[in-house]
């Protein structure tokens, strides 16, 4: 498995979106990022938007790469304009 891979196949993914839509009741754009990570043989994705150490299909974990940074130090995580 690659560290940083591409995947591309619309009609695959978006199939697979439909799929994770109906069983893990994601958004349609949330489902399409985990379909394309999922396709690609991804093992993390990161996601601030997403629930923190939800799993897809045994393979694929969301990451908030943001949760830690605010538990650890006890200072908010950094915003979205750096602020």
């Amino acid at each position: 498995m690659c560290r940083h891979c591409l995947h591309y196949s619309p009609a695959d993914t978006i199939r697979e979106a439909i799929r994770l839509t109906t069983r893990y009741k994601l958004s349609h754009w949330d489902s399409l990022i985990v379909s394309a990570a999922l396709l690609a043989g991804c093992d993390t994705l990161y996601s601030e938007d997403m629930q923190d150490g939800q799993g897809f299909e045994e393979q694929l974990t969301i990451i908030n790469p943001f949760k830690e940074a605010a538990i650890g130090s006890g200072a908010p995580a950094p915003s979205a304009n750096g602020n």
